[in-house]
């Protein structure tokens, strides 16, 4: 029997591996961009060691008004929203908003729902279906702060339901997103209660809700007030500072757009 000198314990990621240096391990890549239109570039470090900080989750509110020309009298909603996201605003605001806890929380249950839904038996009926439909957006003119713990407009005077919707596919280096837009009709085109005139809207805050009570495919939802409510996902507002002016005769639409990704 031939003696053999026992062998000290390699580790398996030892073995063939190049001696690194600390540049090597750490290479501080950067990549400079436009974030989003109308912000400036900016350089971000996408090294290795902050990648895991970079899953983020951006938003945006566009609001613009147009004016109600008579060929767009008798239309379906859809029909005057093809039309007038094709002509010139009036006015037009790109601002940046804030994510609500609410809506966060309603969203998260909702994406959950979508990956455990074939399992849920089997993990012992742990979750409920949950959705953010029915979506609605929300405008008015309030003053308030704006914070994540907001729960509500503080003075709404336009709802309505989603008039459209968008995803962008996520590429290298780009991250992906979705849509949702909104069609608010003219203060002249309804009966305002008792007491209110027809006027025109300073529109200084906007959100969307989730879980909303509306009825899902109604036309436009117009209220003075409260509304359907549900769980607001995103405010805007800049302290009373107005973003466009709603005339009596001017439609209003507002789009959110929210980025996921790691830029």
């Amino acid at each position: 029997m031939v003696a053999t000198t026992p062998r000290a314990a390699v580790s398996a990621w030892s073995v063939n591996m190049p001696t690194l240096t600390t540049d090597a391990i750490q290479p501080q890549a950067k990549i400079t961009h436009q974030d989003r239109p109308g912000e400036v570039a900016a350089d971000r470090d996408i090294s290795p060691s902050s990648w895991h900080e970079k899953a983020v989750m951006h938003g945006q509110v566009e609001l613009a008004t147009y004016e109600r020309t008579p060929d767009l009298i008798g239309l379906t909603d859809r029909e005057v929203w093809d039309i007038i996201t094709k002509r010139e605003p009036v006015e037009y605001r790109k601002v940046p908003n804030i994510i609500c806890n609410a809506g966060l929380n309603i969203m998260l249950s909702a994406l959950l729902w979508t990956f455990v839904e074939d399992q849920n038996t089997m993990m012992g009926n742990l979750f409920s279906p949950s959705w953010c439909a029915p979506i609605m957006g929300c405008v008015g003119d309030g003053t308030q702060a704006v914070s994540d713990t907001v729960t509500a407009l503080q003075n709404p005077n336009w709802w309505a339901p989603v008039m459209a919707a968008g995803i962008t596919n996520g590429s290298a280096g780009i991250d992906g997103s979705i849509t949702f837009s909104f069609l608010f009709p003219p203060s002249s085109s309804i009966t305002p209660p008792p007491g209110q005139l027809v006027t025109d809207l300073n529109v200084t805050e906007a959100g969307i809700f989730l879980n909303s009570a509306f009825v899902t495919g109604n036309d436009i939802y117009t209220n003075f007030g409260p509304g359907p409510g549900g769980a607001l996902f995103n405010y805007t507002s800049d302290g009373g500072a107005v973003y466009v002016n709603q005339g009596a005769y001017q439609l209003l639409t507002l789009i959110t757009t929210f980025s996921f990704g790691n830029f």
